[in-house]
C-alpha cells in the first residue's frame, strides 16, 4: 500500500484516502468546465476562473488544498465546491459577461478575457472514460 503525505496535516495517509479527499476539490480547469466557461477557441478557460478567484479574494487557507502530482515533487492547487458556488454567484450578479476585465498582480496590470458560456451535461467519470477510449479508436 502506498502512503502519501497529506497536505492538510503532516501525517501520511493511504493513497485511497487522499484520492477520496481529492475528488471533493476541483482545479481551475475543472471549475471552468463545470460552469461552462470557455475561451474563444472552445477550451475550458482556467485563467478566467483563477482571475475571478483572485478578484473575489477567497482565502486560500479556507478554500484550497494542495495535492501532489502523480510524478514529481510539484503540487496542484484545487478548490472546494464553495469556490465553485462563489464564482457561479459572481457570474449571475454580473449577467454572465462575455468580456471580463480585471486588474491583476502587484503592478495592477489590466487583464482582458473573452468568454463564451455553454451549458454542461453531467457526465460520470465512467462514461467519460468510455467515450475517450471510443474516440481514440476512431480515425477522423
Amino acid at each position: 500500500m502506498l502512503y502519501l503525505p497529506s497536505a492538510a496535516s503532516n501525517i501520511c495517509l493511504p493513497e485511497k484516502a487522499i484520492l477520496a479527499i481529492e475528488s471533493m476539490y476541483y482545479d481551475a480547469k475543472e471549475i471552468a468546465y463545470k460552469l461552462g466557461i470557455y475561451s474563444k477557441q472552445g477550451k475550458p478557460h482556467a485563467h478566467v476562473v483563477s482571475a475571478i478567484i483572485h478578484h473575489l479574494g477567497l482565502d486560500q487557507k479556507k478554500y484550497c488544498q494542495k495535492f501532489p502530482l502523480p510524478r514529481g515533487t510539484c503540487q496542484t492547487i484545487k478548490y472546494s465546491s464553495q469556490v465553485l458556488d462563489a464564482i457561479q454567484q459572481w457570474l449571475k450578479e454580473n449577467q454572465f459577461p462575455e468580456k471580463i476585465v480585471f486588474s491583476c498582480g502587484k503592478a495592477r496590470k489590466e487583464r482582458k478575457f473573452e468568454v463564451k458560456y455553454r451549458k454542461q451535461k453531467i457526465i460520470t467519470k465512467v462514461r467519460l472514460k468510455i467515450r475517450k477510449s471510443f474516440d481514440a479508436r476512431i480515425d477522423y
